[in-house]
């Protein structure tokens, strides 16, 4: 063996770890995600059914929050969550400019770490966890393609991945590579026509943990048993 093919094969060997070490990465941060990971289906006051929905535990007194335009104009809320129980869901509160919503179970759930996402940048590895087309906890990856990003709503600092995301995945949590929450899915980015152009924007994690303050400080339900 001439030294040019023990170099390859060393190098070969070093590839091969970074890769291992890589994807173990990847398992541990998404593994410690998915527990905190629910679904959320919306029915009005005649039992139809208006909005599917992820969401996240934010607290473990059973605070979930979600997006607040999937869920609007619901009446009845069912929570499905990663242990495969279906809880009746009981809505707190919700900030449409933000696109945050806030709903209660009455079991103690795993909540969701935050990262602090004025520190996301550009190029950063994501993950995004949803139910697109009612596929239960759909993992996808991709990076942060931009931050700041304004589409003309009244709320416009988002951040825009490359993640794929479709309906169903609103509400989802976006993560670092730590499996830490630096965003929620909130939309679907389309051109003109409808098409998905397959971009998505998450309200920052800095931002939902201030307006779900908002949201329990005026609730007008009993969060504390």
């Amino acid at each position: 063996m001439n030294l040019r093919t023990i170099r390859a094969f060393f190098l070969c060997i070093s590839f091969t770890g970074f890769s291992s070490i890589e994807n173990a990465g990847t398992r541990r941060a998404i593994s410690k995600a998915l527990p905190s990971v629910v679904r959320i289906e919306a029915y009005n006051d005649e039992g139809l059914g208006i909005g599917s929905a992820a969401g996240f535990a934010y607290r473990k007194d059973g605070i979930i929050v979600t997006a607040a335009h999937v869920i609007s104009g619901g009446k009845v809320f069912l929570v499905i969550i990663a242990d495969g129980d279906m809880l009746p869901g009981v809505f707190v509160g919700k900030d449409n400019a933000g696109d945050v919503a806030v709903l209660r179970v009455y079991k103690e759930l795993r909540p969701i770490r935050f990262a602090n996402s004025d520190k996301a940048y550009v190029g950063e590895t994501l993950f995004a966890i949803g139910h697109p087309l009612g596929l239960f906890n759909t993992v996808t990856s991709g990076i942060v393609c931009g931050k700041s990003r304004n589409i003309g709503r009244e709320y416009g600092d988002y951040i825009q991945t490359d993640a794929k995301v479709n309906p169903g995945s609103s509400g989802g949590p976006l993560l670092n590579a730590r499996g830490r929450l630096i965003g929620m899915v909130v939309l679907t980015v389309r051109t003109p026509s409808g098409a998905v152009t397959g971009y998505g924007l998450a309200v920052p994690s800095n931002r939902i943990r201030a307006t779900v303050r908002v949201i329990l400080k005026n609730a007008k339900i009993t969060l504390w048993d």
